[in-house]
């Protein structure tokens, strides 16, 4: 994308034949580097552009006092509607970010603000790291960490932070469509230790399902990719309406995609599945 990351899109396309379809696809990951944790705002709290701007500075400074090292990029679900301010270093998102929401306020607390910050680190190992710290932190202490806070008549601080939780390593950025009831579209992460793993401990299971109209498709978005070494694994389960399974990557010198094409019973489970592994030019070289 613009600011040097990169991602990982899957799509489904819809049926030739009009019939729409269904797809169940299990991904499992290892070495991502997502970290990231959702905020109960107090009424005061107004996430304007400036405010925002701060906000991401707070983070990114936190998470180096944390970790020793920088980020790679923040992005947050709220305020603007997930845009990042573009002027803050380790946030450089650009206006109109696709796939990012625009905040609705929580309904089970009427004029509270729920915002959701995902901190794309450069290594698995780092984001753990943010993880465990994440896990230590109170609604008192982010309220300061992240400068949320205001002063009443005296010089005593008031928190703007009611709750602080959802603390995950989720990888998928985008997931189309989490709220669609009609055709129940949904998917379930789970991580776990994977110490036997050459590209990295920590693994995320992920379970997909969609179903889609004639006029449509469906798909997901992981990412962004680490600048260590990572895995992707996708197992097909049961489908209708698909016939082919097809792995696509950017030519700069054409200028185009390119695509390897298997059928789709290739990539269940029974011959395998399909694994995509990624890593620096030094690991591939030695």
């Amino acid at each position: 994308d613009s600011i040097g990351e990169s991602f990982i899109f899957g799509t489904v396309d819809k049926a030739q034949d009009g019939s729409g379809g269904e797809l169940d696809l299990t991904v499992t990951t290892t070495g991502m580097a997502v970290a990231s944790f959702k905020m109960l705002l107090q009424r005061f709290v107004g996430f304007s552009p400036e405010f925002q701007q701060a906000y991401e500075t707070k983070v990114a400074e936190w998470v180096r006092a944390t970790t020793n090292d920088p980020i790679s990029s923040i992005k947050v679900r709220g305020g603007d509607g997930g845009k990042g301010s573009g002027e803050v270093e380790g946030s450089p998102e650009s206006p109109g970010t696709p796939g990012l929401i625009w905040p609705d306020k929580d309904p089970s607390h009427p004029g509270l603000f729920l915002i959701e910050t995902r901190i794309h680190c450069f290594s698995a190992d780092q984001a753990q790291e943010v993880i465990a710290a994440l896990e230590l932190l109170t609604p008192t202490t982010a309220s300061t960490e992240f400068g949320i806070f205001k002063l009443d008549g005296g010089l005593n601080e008031q928190n703007g932070v009611l709750q602080i939780g959802g603390i995950n390593s989720d990888p998928v950025l985008l997931y189309e469509n989490p709220q669609d009831v009609t055709y129940d579209d949904h998917y379930n992460v789970t991580a776990h230790v994977d110490e036997a793993h050459p590209h990295g401990d920590w693994a995320h299971v992920i379970d997909m399902h969609w179903s889609w109209a004639a006029c449509c498709g469906d798909g997901f978005i992981l990412g962004p990719m680490p600048v260590t070494p990572y895995t992707v694994h996708f197992a097909v389960g049961d489908y209708t309406g698909l016939s082919q399974f097809k792995i696509g990557t950017y030519s700069y010198e054409k200028e185009a995609m390119g695509y390897f094409t298997m059928p789709i019973t290739h990539a269940k489970m029974t011959y395998g599945g399909v694994l995509l592994e990624g890593g620096t030019l030094t690991d591939y070289c030695q």
